[in-house]
């Protein structure tokens, strides 16, 4: 078999993953270059890999992020990607994952500001609202309450 490629998706069995994502959107009714899209996201580390999205491997090559399409079905095709416009993108984390669920939201977050820097774009909540405090506020008691209770629950 050939050997997965880099990064490596390694998610946990949907039951128990959560996924907290924050969306990177075009400035008013602009869309975002594809060329620049790929280019900002090869700035940032990703790579474009399994489900036809890009990925951020860590140290050991398990994917921390992983960004996806705003359009459905998500995937960005390569051989086409420079020409296209995009609404945005996704930017999500599942959890448990590579990092403590504290530092993937922390990861998550700064990575997204720099890539919403990079395109000239503004970040939002995954309902599309303008991320502020109060949605900040409300990923943080999310990767907490998921925090606690896997330290409730006895390692396998």
């Amino acid at each position: 078999a050939a050997p997965e490629p880099t990064p490596v998706v390694d998610w946990p069995p949907e039951a128990e993953r959560r996924i907290i994502s924050v969306r990177i959107a075009a400035l008013s009714h602009e869309r975002l270059s594809g060329r620049m899209v790929r280019l900002a996201l090869g700035a940032c580390g990703f790579e474009h890999g399994r489900f036809g999205i890009f990925h951020q491997p860590g140290a050991d090559g398990r994917a921390l992020l992983s960004a996806a399409n705003l359009s459905k079905p998500g995937i960005f095709d390569l051989s086409n990607m420079d020409y296209q416009r995009f609404s945005g993108l996704s930017l999500f984390a599942v959890l448990p994952g590579p990092l403590p669920p504290g530092a993937a939201l922390d990861h998550l977050l700064d990575t997204a500001q720099d890539l919403a820097e990079r395109l000239r774009a503004r970040l939002q909540d995954e309902q599309g609202l303008t991320l502020g405090a109060e949605q900040l506020e409300t990923l943080r008691r999310t990767v907490q309450d998921l925090a606690a209770t896997e330290r409730a629950e006895p390692a396998a």
